[in-house]
């Protein structure tokens, strides 16, 4: 090729390099990215020994680059005398619903760690810190000491540089297993009961008057960890009827239930669990 040829895709390959970079994308060879971890916050500050809440987290990527798929990850890590991850772990993204995905859980060494990555979306520079939160559970033991949390953020050597603007990579948050905790909130919910009726497990409850509930998500589980939802009932806002039944067909089994509560604003709770054992009967005919 002649060399004005040469030239002229010299010039194109630039064009094209230089359009990359005001995209955020950058030349081998120079700076990659800052990954910040902005804050991690629980909810609520004491969570009961039984209870369930949410882990809200922020990271944010301080430039100069973009980073690319699968090169940005953080580990949160707790004791797992106290709590334990949620089941399911409800992972909720504000940026993009599968901006941070669970990548890998594990329990070793009197620790729960959970990794997650940005396997299917870049993550770009600047802009408003993006929330990921997940729920975490009590595992029926008071402590008397708060429970630390800890996050540590990474990139893979593709992408990483050092601490740029001098903000944190790791942050830290602590929360309390109280004995005096409701696992149910005040002035929502009572009398949470469940019967059997042959085939059919018959859940109840009664709601004050004046409860700031959105809507009743009634899950079930085999067992008392694992639970799914099975059903949606939104708040009567009712000052008379204030009786709930939800009947679900669960077979020869036993089964467990819970409440998921959605509050008006958004917050989220757990009722107790209950659990019953249900038998079908086979009537002959004549």
């Amino acid at each position: 090729m002649e060399s004005g040829g040469k030239l002229v895709l010299l010039f194109i390959w630039l064009l094209l390099v230089t359009a990359e970079t005001g995209r955020g994308q950058c030349l081998p060879g120079t700076p990659k990215a800052d990954l910040q971890a902005v804050s991690m916050d629980p909810s609520v500050l004491e969570i009961s020994p039984v209870g369930t809440i949410q882990l809200v987290i922020e990271m944010k990527n301080n430039g100069p680059c973009v980073i690319p798929m699968g090169e940005a990850s953080f580990t949160v890590t707790f004791p797992d005398t106290y709590i334990q991850p949620g089941v399911p772990l409800n992972v909720t993204n504000v940026c993009g619903p599968n901006r941070w995905q669970l990548f890998k859980q594990t329990q070793a060494g009197g620790f729960y760690s959970l990794t997650f990555r940005n396997n299917s979306e870049v993550i770009p520079v600047g802009g408003a810190a993006c929330p990921i939160s997940f729920d975490i559970r009590g595992k029926g033991i008071v402590t008397t000491k708060p429970i630390s949390i800890s996050l540590s953020s990474s990139l893979t050597a593709l992408a990483k540089t050092g601490d740029l603007n001098v903000l944190n990579q790791s942050t830290l948050t602590k929360l309390n297993v109280g004995a005096n905790t409701s696992p149910i909130p005040a002035l929502i919910i009572t009398d949470f009961n469940v019967k059997a009726n042959e085939c059919n497990a018959v859940l109840t409850w009664k709601t004050s008057s004046n409860n700031i509930a959105d809507s009743f998500e009634v899950e079930y589980g085999i067992n008392e960890t694992a639970f799914t939802r099975v059903g949606v009932l939104q708040n009567k806002n009712s000052n008379s009827d204030l009786t709930y039944e939800f009947v679900k067909d669960q077979g020869n089994s036993k089964g467990y239930y819970r409440l998921k509560i959605v509050e008006k604003g958004g917050k989220i709770s757990y009722s107790k669990t209950v659990s019953v054992v249900t038998k079908c009967i086979i009537k002959k005919g004549f």
